[in-house]
C-alpha cells in the first residue's frame, strides 16, 4: 500500500505540469517548477535534506 501511495503521489504530481505548459493556462516557470518537484523531491530525500 505505502508504495502505490508512493508511485501515486509522484506520478500525480508530475502529470500536471506538462498538462498545464500545453494548456498555457499558468505561466511557463509554474509549469517547469511542478513538474520538476517530484524528482527533486526525491532528490532531496535520498540526500537526506528532505522531510
Amino acid at each position: 500500500m505505502f508504495l502505490l501511495f508512493v508511485l501515486g503521489n509522484l506520478v500525480g504530481t508530475l502529470l500536471p505540469g506538462p498538462a498545464l505548459l500545453r494548456a498555457r493556462v499558468v505561466p511557463i516557470w509554474a509549469a517547469a517548477g511542478i513538474t520538476a518537484w517530484p524528482p527533486l523531491h526525491v532528490i532531496g530525500l535520498v540526500a537526506g535534506t528532505g522531510r
